[in-house]
């Protein structure tokens, strides 16, 4: 799952943002926010890989916050670069529950998208949750409609099909035809919206698509 390209995006966007805030003088960094414990966090995290169940997967869910970045309620330290970096390494485990479509599941990885980690990390977690579209596209839009305030780039989730599809082109434009046609299958009147603006990011990557 892991290549390692995005190893050296999750290193460097680490590296970017420490260098960023050290660099501020203390009067001009943001103030930080009560609400979120690295610490409990991480226990939690630990418990959830070591046993997935979905009680376990809300307790990690109900510790995030409900908007913003973790790091606006603690200090980006070597602390939180580590954890981050240990929650990156054990998302297949994430992943597999998300695929089989447990719904605790999939909230986590919304939650995880843009409160917790960087630039590869929530690139890792649009390539899990856009792959849900396909398998389970009912549970995928129930739940990018409950955490649309949470999606700041819907068209790197719907498509970002993952590394393997790198230069290639018709295997994109397969993959984007597929999510498509699983999206139209949902019919509920109060995810067409939703629906409807997925369908034509996905349209529009399809015919901005070059030919092999």
């Amino acid at each position: 799952m892991f290549n390692l390209w995005t190893r050296y995006l999750h290193y460097f966007s680490s590296l970017l943002i420490f260098l960023a805030l050290i660099a501020l003088p203390a009067s001009c960094k943001p103030e930080l926010q009560e609400g979120f414990d690295l610490a409990k966090f991480y226990e939690a995290w630990k418990e959830y890989i070591s046993y997935p169940s979905s009680e376990n997967a809300i307790r990690v869910y109900e510790l995030l916050p409900d908007t913003g970045h973790v790091t606006q309620y603690i200090d980006f330290t070597k602390e939180y670069e580590d954890i981050t970096w240990e929650v990156y390494e054990s998302l297949d485990m994430l992943e597999r529950q998300v695929y089989t479509s447990d719904r605790k599941a999939v909230q986590l990885a919304f939650r995880l998208l843009t409160t917790f980690g960087d630039a590869a990390f929530s690139e890792e977690l649009d390539i899990i949750l856009g792959t849900l579209i396909r398998i389970n596209p009912k549970l995928f839009l129930e739940e990018l409609y409950t955490h649309r305030n949470l999606v700041s780039r819907l068209d790197a989730l719907v498509g970002n099909f993952g590394p393997e599809y790198c230069g290639r082109d018709k295997a994109e434009r397969l993959e984007a035809s597929l999510r498509i046609k699983a999206l139209k299958q949902v019919t509920d009147p109060k995810l067409v919206e939703v629906r409807d603006e997925c369908i034509v990011l996905l349209e529009s990557f399809h015919h901005n698509s070059k030919e092999d």
